[in-house]
């Protein structure tokens, strides 16, 4: 990626990432000659925590809805690396929602997941999640599944289903990438939750 500086120079900045799957970026400064500019770095407001290491210092946390700055002098091959604490959250809807009242959607990251037919055995009108928001970071579990829509996490989130509460593990899936894998294609984003977590 290339810049052009107020100074009417270009500055080069080369990004590794596999972000949104994982929250680590190392961004190494280019060029051919050191050059002072300003590096900027949004973390976003779901973030709750990000740490940020800079040549010459130790890591640093960033708040989040902020920008990490850096202005210094650049050395070509000088490496940056943001971390994006990344845990799984459940989200519930603002209390104006009254369509969404009783319900929640699980994320990770910048991503918001849902739940497909293809992956339980009982009708998805039937599942809640039986999670509290604090919790949902300590019993959701993200596994990576390579073979499963070129690679992605998925979440197991633990849930009740049918009329008799019966537990089950609901597998859910990046809400990008689903409608993917089956002729039914049937997905819930908001899932109720069940009353007795």
């Amino acid at each position: 990626m290339r810049q052009k500086l107020p100074s009417g120079t270009e500055a080069a900045v080369a990004v590794e990432t596999r972000y949104p799957h994982e929250g680590r970026i190392r961004l190494t400064i280019g060029g051919e000659k050191p050059q002072k500019f300003a590096l900027r770095l949004r973390v976003p407001a779901w973030c709750a925590s990000a740490k940020l290491t800079a040549p010459g210092g130790p890591p640093r946390a960033v708040p989040s809805g902020s920008y990490a700055a850096i202005e210094r002098e650049w050395r070509p091959g000088d490496r940056v690396i943001l971390d994006f604490d990344m845990p799984v959250r459940l989200i519930l809807p603002r209390v104006e929602e009254k369509e969404n009242a009783g319900q929640a959607v699980l994320a990770r990251g910048p991503l918001v997941y849902c739940l497909e037919q293809v992956d339980a055995r009982f009708p998805i009108a039937q599942a809640r999640l039986n999670l509290r928001p604090e919790d949902a970071a300590r019993r959701v579990k993200a596994r990576w599944r390579q073979d499963l829509l070129e690679g992605v996490y998925v979440l197991e989130a633990p849930g009740v289903a049918g009329t008799d509460n019966r537990p089950v593990s609901l597998t859910l899936v990046p809400f990008y990438a689903r409608a993917n894998r089956a002729d039914d294609n049937r997905w819930l984003t908001f899932l109720p939750l069940n009353s007795q977590p």
